[in-house]
């Protein structure tokens, strides 16, 4: 026992200590900077002043009411305009095939008792060879936040606010589709308000219709545009909504074994300025716009009735001023 007690203490005095290895990989220092401790945060989105917009008129259906907001105009799968009204009592659609082919419609029988307004601006027909019966597929129901319809005893009154933004973190949304006649079909938005109030919108449409029946092909392209300002209490803005749709003649009239003509190529342009004080739903409110419509069209009769292989074209170019307040 003494020698195990004496044992004990000696063996802990000539013990010795193994440092640990060292790391094998080295960790470097922590960089000096004078920029100071990270600040950094992510920007809160805010809402801004609305742009000024045309006031809604009074709807008096009997039930429900016929109009729809932005995400219910996504949410019906319309395409076009005529794509809704095929559902208001009263009304008749015409159409000879499917995207690409004039798009009409009647109110108790006639062609003249439906009208359209886009932000208070009424779209008249400005292509003579109609008969002065406006083209609905011409009306981009895309482009929209907000549609009624109003149903009196003389005509039917479509009218239409474009979509806008008032939130400043951007606003992005793209479609993708395809379906019947071979139709592809693309569509992109961008939206942002500035800090400043500044207003910046763009947004773009896309298709094509390769038709093997008598539905007729064609494509079309439609862009839009605003620019402004918009503070507490007024606003200016910019607008433009672009179309530019090709039309084939359809299958039924074409010349066998020949390439296929065009039947239509033109251009709408709708654009306007608008100034506005006040809300629309918050008290007095003004507001004047000064609009142009226009419209260039090319055609080549000779060549789509098959009665000859002239190389003429017809040009008809319209436009037209309107101002509202």
């Amino acid at each position: 026992m003494a020698g195990a007690l004496l044992y004990a203490p000696l063996a802990a005095a000539g013990a010795q200590v193994v440092p640990p290895p060292a790391s094998e990989v080295p960790i470097p220092p922590k960089p000096k900077t004078d920029s100071g401790p990270d600040t950094a945060r992510v920007k809160p989105d805010t809402i801004k002043a609305p742009i000024g917009r045309f006031a809604d008129p009074a709807l008096y259906e009997i039930g429900p009411q016929y109009e729809w907001n932005r995400s219910q105009l996504f949410a019906t799968g319309a395409l076009t305009v005529v794509d809704l009204l095929d559902r208001i009592p009263g009304v008749t659609t015409f159409r000879s095939g499917w995207l690409a082919t004039p798009q009409t419609a009647t109110y108790g029988g006639d062609f003249r008792r439906v009208r359209v307004f886009y932000d208070g601006i009424e779209i008249d027909n400005l292509d003579g060879r109609t008969g002065g019966v406006l083209d609905l597929s011409s009306v981009q129901l895309w482009t929209l936040e907000h549609l009624s319809i109003e149903r009196t005893g003389s005509e039917l009154r479509i009218y239409m606010r474009s979509w806008r933004v008032e939130n400043t973190d951007p606003y992005t949304r793209a479609d993708v589709a395809t379906g019947n006649e071979d139709t592809n079909l693309y569509r992109g938005f961008y939206g942002k308000r500035l800090d400043n109030g500044g207003v910046l919108q763009f947004a773009g449409q896309q298709y094509g219709v390769t038709s093997p029946r008598f539905a007729g092909s064609g494509d079309a392209l439609s862009l839009l545009g605003r620019l402004g300002v918009a503070k507490k209490g007024w606003s200016i803005d910019g607008f433009v909504v672009r179309h530019h749709p090709t039309r084939e003649i359809e299958r039924a009239i074409a010349v066998e074994g020949r390439p296929p003509v065009l039947g239509l190529d033109a251009t709408y342009t709708d654009a306007y300025l608008r100034a506005a004080v006040g809300g629309v739903s918050s008290g007095p409110w003004a507001q004047v716009t000064v609009a142009s419509l226009g419209f260039k069209g090319t055609t080549q009769p000779d060549r789509a009735v098959g009665a000859g292989t002239f190389a003429d074209t017809l040009e008809r170019r319209a436009f037209e001023t309107q101002y509202t307040h």
